[in-house]
């Protein structure tokens, strides 16, 4: 994928958790001109009808591996402790170009994770968007939550640079100043 890819309607972007990191970011995209297509998943369906009501989706699933094929970049972006089982679950049915990334605070662990929970060749680069409210879910999110915060990307070994410039294009696309970090310099 050119590092324009973003930019381009026909990317698929697929966001796991639409609370507030989520459904922030896909406010975000969908503002770009022209926007990519925005899915989502998640566990509630009026959390996620809410979000594609407010416009930070184009559509939506209940379950993960149906809302991933054919997904160019997942951002998963649930509860930390959840990221590592959603990887397992959408594992076997992402495309062999996709990159994965999430929005955890804890990166080390979640880097080991997506090592022994993602196929080979499924490209992982960890992010954490240091950016939040005391409020929380899809009525809160904001387009601009990440202007000006700082996003620090953390790659591994499976990160390769066209995986790592489509992840820091995501970042800044949402106004985010991004950062590159081991996970180990990133947790410490």
């Amino acid at each position: 994928m050119p590092p324009d890819s973003l930019l381009r309607p026909d990317c698929r972007i697929v966001i796991g958790g639409v609370g507030l990191i989520g459904g922030s970011l896909g406010l975000r995209l969908k503002s770009l001109s022209p926007a990519p297509r925005v899915i989502a998943f998640g566990r509630s369906e009026s959390t996620l009808a809410r979000a594609r009501e407010r416009g930070a989706i184009d559509e939506y699933f209940l379950d993960p591996a149906a809302a991933v094929k054919g997904a160019d970049l997942v951002v998963l972006a649930p509860p930390v402790l959840t990221i590592p089982d959603l990887m397992e679950r959408i594992g076997p049915h992402l495309a062999p170009h996709a990159v994965v990334t999430d929005a955890g605070s804890s990166k080390a662990w979640i880097t080991a994770e997506a090592a022994k929970r993602l196929p080979t060749g499924i490209r992982f680069v960890g992010s954490h968007p240091m950016a939040g409210s005391e409020k929380s879910g899809i009525d809160h999110a904001n387009a601009a939550l990440f202007e000006q915060a700082v996003v620090v990307m953390t790659p591994s070994p499976s990160s390769d640079e066209e995986a790592m410039l489509l992840v820091r294009e995501l970042w800044e696309k949402t106004g985010a100043l991004v950062l590159t970090l081991s996970p180990e310099i990133h947790d410490r």
